[in-house]
């Protein structure tokens, strides 16, 4: 778990920008935990991506 940024360029006043996101399941854990990843881009009007950004949740499971 956790997020993880990395900045690859800068925003200016008037840009226009808009964000890109995936994720997705891994298998359950041994303890029945399902782990989810995620994937976000945030992307300016010319194509360039500013930020890339990861992380991933943890989520438990349900009790009976």
């Amino acid at each position: 778990t956790g997020l993880q940024a990395r900045l690859r360029g800068a925003l200016f006043p008037g840009d226009t920008i808009h964000v890109e996101g995936e994720a997705w399941l891994r298998p359950p854990t041994s303890r029945g935990y399902t782990l989810m990843d995620l994937r976000h881009r945030v992307v300016n009007q010319h194509g360039e991506v500013l930020v890339d950004l990861d992380g991933g949740f943890n989520f438990h499971p349900r009790s009976p």
